[in-house]
């Protein structure tokens, strides 16, 4: 009788990762550096999305439509400029060649982990039980297991859209050609950075928001702006707009949207992109069998120390349904590596989320930081605004950039600083004072008798703070 073949011997680890993107690879980072054993399980680059596919590409393609949309302004500075003119294979080959030489593709975080002595092993992760992980036909066994694996697109029930076909980030910044027209789903940063670049390249935009306004997480009157600058740019922005139905005609898509409670209409477009939102990616994770428990609507939830309800399970970055930030992921992910090599919570860090500062990278940019007017007084806060158009500013006369506004939320009787909004430009800058201000517990009174440089962005602070003096 044939002896029966004996199960593979899993491989051990003090800590593995699933996932190499940013919260992925810090978290491996972290642990090895306290001497721990670890595997970090990854099926496509290292890196993850922000270098590889969504923040460094698109900041690429920005940058150059931005410098191509600047031509047409040259004669108000005295300037002249014929025949300017672009290709957009042109700039997707810049964009790769700025991804080669951020992540290469990879390689470069491989060669890191090489030299930090932590194990890669490209392939889909499942749980087999709480400690034991199946990549292909191999069994991973890890003391500690840590989910980095982001997100994924959410695509909303539009009718027809699966068989008609659409874009997700991935393929926009892929495309070969670049489109005459496109109807843009979803109105937040990722949606309007994608107007941005296509509209100021010539290609009609129209940006349907379900909501109120565009960038809905920001200061109302700082949105306003932001889509009047679109509006300005050539985007036909409608909010309040519901994405009803795509077909597909021909090689085009026919999109039927409805506007509040008016009549129903239709636009004819190359491509549709969807930029909707994201949600947690445990796609064939089979967490259930680790007995991790998922919260309301499927997400994933972790303490303060980053734990799910299996206390040697952590979790970190986009994937735990935060801020969904590459700066955060990256912070979540050290806290999370060094959590993961302690027996008890005792010892653990605790991740703080208070003062984050975000940039959307649209023209002029949005920066913010802390809590809007509308959040602080929903927090029973004593606030008042603080306020100053940027146009006002010495730099931005001399520079031709007079659109935009800073608000700054203070609050009464401490004066101390809840947060900061702007949209102008150099915006994701200089919103890092009011951080740092925040962080320190500093006084309005405070940042507004430091002396500021003329002529400079910076001045919008101490400008906005000035009765504070």
């Amino acid at each position: 009788m044939p002896k029966k073949k004996s199960r593979a011997r899993a491989a051990s680890f003090d800590v593995v990762v699933i996932g190499g993107g940013s919260a992925g690879f810090s978290a491996a980072e972290a642990a090895a550096a306290r001497g721990k054993k670890v595997c970090i399980i990854e099926r496509e680059r290292l890196g993850g999305e922000c270098p590889n596919w969504a923040c460094v590409p698109t900041k690429a393609l920005l940058r150059s439509a931005k410098l191509y949309h600047q031509t047409k302004r040259l004669s108000s500075f005295g300037v002249k400029v014929t025949g300017a003119s672009f290709r957009f294979s042109d700039i997707m080959r810049r964009k790769d060649a700025v991804v080669e030489a951020i992540s290469g593709k990879g390689k470069k975080l491989e060669r890191i982990a090489a030299e930090r002595g932590i194990t890669i092993l490209k392939g889909a992760a499942s749980f087999q039980d709480a400690h034991t992980l199946k990549v292909g036909q191999k069994r991973i066994k890890g003391e500690s297991i840590v989910l980095a694996t982001g997100t994924v697109g959410f695509i909303p029930p539009i009718d027809g859209i699966e068989k008609a076909g659409y874009l997700t980030f991935r393929d926009a910044v892929s495309l070969k050609r670049q489109p005459t027209s496109m109807v843009i789903v979803g109105g937040g940063p990722v949606g309007c950075e994608f107007a941005t670049f296509f509209t100021m390249l010539g290609t009609k935009v129209t940006l349907i928001q379900l909501s109120s306004q565009v960038l809905h997480r920001e200061d109302p009157d700082v949105a306003a702006i932001a889509q009047k600058q679109l509006a300005g740019l050539g985007v036909t922005v409608l909010t309040r707009t519901k994405t009803l139905s795509v077909r597909k005609e021909g090689r085009k898509r026919r999109v039927a949207f409805q506007r509040g409670q008016g009549k129903r209409q239709t636009v004819l477009v190359d491509h549709v992109l969807v930029a909707a939102g994201k949600r947690a990616n445990l796609d064939g994770l089979h967490v259930e069998k680790a007995g991790v428990q998922l919260g309301n609507k499927g997400r994933l939830q972790t303490n303060a120390y980053q734990q799910t309800n299996v206390k040697h399970i952590f979790a970190a970055g986009d994937v735990d349904g935060g801020m969904q930030f590459t700066h955060t992921a990256h912070t979540e992910g050290a806290i999370v590596g060094y959590n993961a090599t302690l027996k008890t919570v005792r010892g653990m860090k605790k991740r703080d989320m208070r003062v984050v500062p975000r940039v959307t990278f649209v023209h002029p940019e949005v920066a913010s930081v802390g809590m809007t007017l509308f959040e602080a007084r929903a927090a029973k806060k004593k606030v008042e605004a603080a306020s100053y158009p940027v146009g006002a500013l010495g730099r931005s006369v001399t520079e031709g950039e007079r659109t935009g506004l800073l608000k700054v939320i203070v609050e009464k009787k401490t004066e101390k600083i809840l947060g900061g909004h702007m949209i102008g430009a150099c915006a994701g800058e200089v919103i890092h004072e009011i951080a740092l201000s925040m962080k320190l517990g500093a006084k309005a009174k405070d940042v507004a008798g430091m002396i500021h440089a003329f002529p400079t962005h910076s001045e919008v602070i101490a400008a906005a703070l000035a009765r504070y003096e």
